[in-house]
Order: structure tokens, then C-alpha cells, then sequence
């Protein structure tokens, strides 16, 4: 038990299934396809614009347990709220002696809606989606605001139809437009390469171009006879960023002559050990810009303090992983890896493992948050995506843990 009182388990080298529940290594499948609908070619052929769709099919067979075991994990929406709500009042003009004032009705307002650090759910509702009463009544104060012309006090939407879950908003959902280089007209050597999604060619959320680049391909094709001495960048709208892999060895698939690669720990050191990552710490008086293995997506989230790592913490800092009960991390087990067709440049198998997990703050304002004696980093869920690519569509299975 750590002085805090509140130490996350993990239960198994498979699992992320917490302590209490009814499914102790809870594995859920699904098949994964792509569909892009294009929307044309620039003049000169140049590029393809298209938008995509994601659809996740359920796959019993290779689940294991069931959607509606019952299963109790952080509360993620309550948790994001130690991030949050400092922010907020912050932004409010009030004197130093009335600052203790708006968390008095912080804690009556989350005592009404019956919130606490943790939740009691079903696997289902975790991964589709769970509605949230506490997010209507926020969204209600927010319009309220907005009538006297206080807009940017508190965001609009939290999460979509004010609900939480893994997949929520996302199944089906249109992504786009991607506008991407055809390798025509002169641009061989960007085949595949974005130049710009959501008509910008650049994001908005980090602090230098460096970080704010839509850099390299979707991750499943680059242009032809691979250099294995460059690495290979891709952009990932789920994570808000650019990742790049590594070459690690030659291999060979189904008799197929490959390249490995391999995301090193690089990607997610913090920025005193990797100093390019320093454009993604939105606030450097902070001890967690300065962690080895963890990536903080709250600039893209509403503030929402979610943190990527690799499943298990692999790479974590251990200032992370000495708090946290059971994490096995396994290098051939958790690391993502990718076999390339050199002379193609096609991804002929991709195996990628990302965990998502929540960033908890100390907060001796907030009821819930008062005994945490730093920084809390509480798993959510790891998942894996391995796909094989055909001539007709990307298909991908996933699973969650």
C-alpha cells in the first residue's frame, strides 16, 4: 500500500483488469476495417483526398470472458476533473480569500452526482460507452455561461453524447479529409505521405512546428526500396502526433524478405532525455514532461489527462512503476513491431501495443484527490492492433486487456 492509500494492480502479465472484478484476465477481441471513401485528385495528380471510416466488429470466438462481466475501474471522467477544475478557477477573478470558494461547489456538485475515483462497470460499457449525468448538467452550465458571453470558462463537450468508453463515438465514425501523395508528378519520394489532414497541414495543439508536423504516411505503406538507415515516420490522429520506428533486423515473412522496425524508447522519453520532445510539454514546471516512457495527450483532449504509454509501462520512468502493484512488462510481449517490404515499402504485418492509462493530480481542494501524495498514473486498458494487408482493404485485429 502506498502512503497514498490507493495503489492500481495489475493482476497479470496478460491483464489490466482491476482488483475488483468478475473478470480477472479480461481479453476482448474485435476485427477491425478501414474504408475510404475518396473525394478526388488534385489537378495535376499529385494527390487523393479521401475521408475514412473505422468499423469494430465484435469477435466472441477470441474474447475471452463476457461483454457484460462486471468490472471496476478508474473513473476517468471524475479523474481528469484533478486537472481540470484548477485550471478553471484559476481563470476565475476572484481574490486569494474567496479561491477556496468554487472547490466548496466543485465537491457539493460531484457529492449530488454520487462521483468517486472509481466506477463500477461492464466490460461493454467500458469499451462502447457509459452515459454520464455529471457531463449534461457541466454542458448545461457551460450554455448558461455562454449567455453572459463567458465562452471559454469550460469546454462544450467533454466526450461524445457525453458518454464514456474506449470506442465510444468511434465505430463508424467519418475521419478526414486526408489529402495524400500519389507519387506522381514529381513526388516519388512522398508517396504515401500526408500533406495535410483536416485541411490543415500542420495540428495546433503543441508549442513548435517540430511537434506540430504531420510527418510521414498512415504506417502502412512508405515509398519504394527502403533506406534502413532513416527511420520511418507516420502520423497517428488517435495519439494527436507524428511517431517514427527504427530498423532493427532483417527477417522474413511467409517467404517474403522483410525489415523490422521498431518504435525505440526515444519516442516517449521525457524531455530532458529526449530534448525533441520538449515542444510537446505544454507546462515544463511540471515533473511529468520530464518522465521516461509516458506521452501526455491532455493539450488534444479537452485537458483530459490521458497518458500513452507502451502496455505495462515498458520504458516507464520509475517514478511510475515502483507505485503501481503486479506490472510485468515484457519487451517481446509489449513492444510494437512492423514488418516492411523494402523494395515496395509495404507494411506486409504490423503488430502495435499501446496502453492508455490516466494521470491522476494531488489535489487537497478536491474530495477524493486530497491524500495522493504526487502524481498517480492508473491504467485504463492496453490494447494491440495486429494487421495483415491484402489488395482489396486493411483489416486489423484488435483486442483490448
Amino acid at each position: 500500500m502506498s502512503p497514498t492509500g490507493l495503489t492500481p494492480i495489475v493482476r497479470s502479465v496478460e491483464s489490466l483488469a482491476p482488483a475488483h472484478s468478475t473478470c480477472t484476465s479480461c481479453h476482448t477481441s474485435a476485427t477491425q476495417h478501414y474504408e475510404r471513401e475518396i473525394i478526388g485528385f488534385s489537378d495535376d495528380l499529385s494527390t487523393v483526398s479521401f475521408y475514412e471510416r473505422r468499423y469494430y466488429v465484435f469477435d466472441p470466438i477470441k474474447t475471452t470472458g463476457s461483454l457484460d462481466d462486471n468490472i471496476t475501474v478508474i473513473n476517468a471522467p471524475f479523474a481528469a476533473l484533478g486537472s481540470i477544475i484548477p485550471k478553471l478557477v484559476d481563470g476565475l477573478p476572484l481574490p486569494p480569500f474567496f479561491s477556496s470558494l468554487p472547490y466548496r461547489a466543485v465537491n457539493s456538485f460531484l457529492e449530488s452526482h454520487k462521483q468517486s475515483l472509481f466506477v463500477n462497470t461492464t466490460v461493454r460499457d467500458l469499451l462502447f460507452g457509459y452515459k454520464l449525468d455529471i457531463l449534461d448538467t457541466a454542458e448545461g452550465f457551460a450554455h448558461t455561461l455562454s449567455t453572459f458571453g463567458i465562452d471559454d470558462f469550460m469546454p462544450r463537450e467533454f466526450f461524445p453524447n457525453n458518454s464514456f468508453g474506449v470506442l465510444n463515438g468511434r465505430n463508424g465514425t467519418l475521419d478526414g479529409p486526408f489529402e495524400v501523395y500519389t507519387g506522381l508528378a514529381g513526388t516519388q519520394d512522398d508517396f504515401g505521405a500526408f500533406k495535410s489532414w483536416k485541411n490543415q497541414s500542420r495540428l495546433n495543439w503543441w508549442k513548435a512546428d517540430a511537434c506540430n508536423a504531420i510527418n510521414g504516411t498512415d504506417g502502412t505503406i512508405w515509398p519504394p526500396f527502403i533506406d534502413k538507415s532513416k527511420r520511418l515516420n507516420f502520423y497517428v490522429p488517435d495519439v494527436c502526433r507524428s511517431l517514427y520506428v527504427t530498423f532493427q533486423e532483417e527477417s522474413e515473412l511467409k517467404g517474403i524478405k522483410t525489415y523490422i522496425y521498431s518504435a525505440p524508447d526515444d519516442v516517449m522519453n521525457g524531455m530532458e532525455t529526449n530534448p525533441e520532445n520538449e515542444c510537446f510539454c505544454m507546462n515544463d514546471k511540471t515533473d511529468h514532461c520530464r518522465l521516461d516512457g509516458v506521452y501526455d495527450m491532455s493539450a488534444c483532449q479537452h485537458d483530459i489527462p490521458i497518458i500513452v504509454s507502451l502496455p505495462h509501462f515498458l520504458g516507464g520512468d520509475k517514478r511510475i512503476t515502483d507505485r503501481i502493484e503486479g506490472l510485468k512488462p515484457d519487451p517481446k510481449l509489449h513492444r510494437s513491431v512492423i514488418h516492411v517490404e523494402p523494395t515496395l515499402g509495404a507494411v506486409i504485418h504490423g503488430d502495435s501495443k499501446l496502453q492508455m492509462a490516466i494521470r491522476v493530480p494531488k489535489n487537497e481542494y478536491i474530495r477524493g484527490f486530497e491524500n495522493l501524495d504526487d502524481d498517480l498514473y492508473i491504467p485504463l486498458f492496453w490494447g494491440y492492433k495486429v494487421c495483415v494487408g491484402d489488395r482489396t482493404r486493411r483489416s486489423c485485429q484488435i483486442g483490448y486487456f
